[in-house]
């Protein structure tokens, strides 16, 4: 050892380059494409999983918003018919947003973001 160096420390260790196998993608063209959850769907699990988080105030609101937003021809009808578009024209009808999520979105709430976010 030489008077004046550091004497390396043995605390880490690197770790071993890690090879993903293709072998896991091999089915991927015969699994069926994801689905889009019906509108009605989506919104009862949005409003259950906010119920726990905001006031009863917030909730009432949200619900009244919520209705209004499921009127027949409504915004939720118009973005709904625009997924069940997407779905018909690309493997996976998530994948861009939820990309764009990961990438934009380093939060909590991320998620919420997408929900959100204009399609």
């Amino acid at each position: 050892t030489r008077t004046g160096l550091v004497k390396p420390c043995r605390l880490l260790s690197p770790l071993p380059v890690v090879q993903i196998s293709e072998r896991p993608l091999v089915h991927q063209e015969s699994l069926p494409k994801l689905p889009v959850p019906p509108l009605k769907q989506t919104c009862a699990r949005y409003l259950a999983s906010l119920e726990p988080l905001i006031s009863e105030e917030e909730m009432t609101h949200t619900r009244e918003l919520m209705a209004e937003f499921l009127q027949p021809g409504g915004v939720g009808e118009r973005l709904q018919k625009s997924l069940e578009r997407r779905a018909r024209k690309t493997e996976n009808w998530v994948r861009k947003k939820r990309t764009l999520l990961c990438v934009r979105e380093r939060d909590v709430n991320g998620f919420l973001f997408l929900c959100h976010k204009s399609l």
